[in-house]
């Protein structure tokens, strides 16, 4: 059916119609320089992890306060390095679902946890990773979506299946002293064996790289451009397309609001444990009739127009007497 050029007497669209939805927004991710010798750190820092899911000493076990080290891997980088695995960072390691099968490579890198992110509908394709990680005594865990739009909604749960192993490993690990006095715990550091997770999909390069992307972020407090950067210098071949660079964007988001409330919440308790009255905000002297507020939108459009911030759809149009 086609579009009227003008809905009304006077007024007409100011833009083409278009018969398909709305594209994402593309989101550019500078490019890194390729000579060899760029790299990215990060360290570890409670200030960036949500208080209410780990504690600090939680955040030590999980990381054992590394910096951690991304270098440019395009001069070394080969098409046979797809089929490999790379370790992100010195206990998770990213790769295609080949590599969860090789016995050789599991027990040399001391994987102790494999991640599989797999489509709902091809499950069935991961059982030989689930035999091998049994045969090798592995902990196996999935995050099954029908697409890669329902992930954000996993990676919450790929994150705390990490972190819950790695703390479960190291815990495992802990040795009573008694020259610590009671209650006090220790690690026999020579015999220590750190947990190691595998994230991996059918190629390494999408799903399992979205999860381990939201990983970065989550615990490291890397914004989008950061997290894509640095585990794009780990493992060159990984490809975000913009549906799933979108899907962080959306996700950091999600993550400054948990911060933001979880610094506010920390800034309270502690208000209160040093008796500091919290100021509330007064009520309005006089309230505010619906013209009002109606008024203030119509004077924040014509701001946002002027400015170049607003779209409108449609204006009036300007006609001669001839033409009417």
């Amino acid at each position: 059916m086609d579009h009227p050029s003008s809905i009304s007497f006077g007024v007409g669209a100011t833009a083409p119609y278009a018969r398909h939805p709305p594209n994402a927004p593309y989101i550019h991710i500078p490019s890194i320089s390729n000579d060899g010798k760029t790299f990215i750190s990060i360290v570890p820092s409670f200030k960036n992890v949500e208080s209410s899911q780990l504690t600090q000493e939680d955040l030590n076990m999980i990381t054992q306060g590394k910096t951690q080290i991304a270098y440019d891997s395009t001069t070394t980088w080969v098409y046979e390095s797809r089929r490999t695995a790379q370790p992100v960072l010195d206990f998770l390691y990213l790769g295609p679902a080949s590599v969860a099968r090789d016995r050789d490579f599991l027990t040399q890198a001391g994987i102790t946890m494999i991640l599989v992110a797999r489509d709902t509908r091809m499950a069935a394709r991961f059982m030989n990773v689930q035999r091998t990680a049994e045969a090798l005594h592995i902990v196996t865990e999935s995050i099954d979506t029908s697409g890669s739009h329902e992930l954000i909604r996993a990676f919450p749960s790929a994150i705390q299946k990490i972190n819950g192993h790695l703390l479960d490993v190291y815990r495992s690990q802990v040795v009573h002293d008694p020259e610590l006095g009671s209650g006090k715990a220790a690690i026999d550091s020579a015999n220590f064996k750190r947990g190691k997770v595998l994230v991996c999909c059918e190629s390494g390069n999408d799903r399992s790289a979205l999860l381990v992307a939201a990983y970065l972020m989550d615990m490291f407090g890397l914004d989008l451009i950061h997290a894509v950067q640095f585990l794009s210098l780990q493992r060159f071949c990984v490809n975000l397309d913009d549906e799933a660079k979108n899907l962080l964007q959306s996700y950091e988001d999600i993550l400054k609001a948990k911060r933001d409330v979880s610094r506010a919440r920390h800034g309270l308790a502690q208000a209160s444990d040093r008796g500091t009255e919290v100021a509330t905000i007064s009520k309005p002297q006089s309230k505010r009739t619906i013209e009002d507020l109606l008024e203030d939108e119509d004077v924040d459009m014509e701001i946002e127009a002027e400015d170049g911030r607003g779209f409108a759809p449609f204006a009036e149009e300007e006609y001669t007497w001839d033409e009417v």
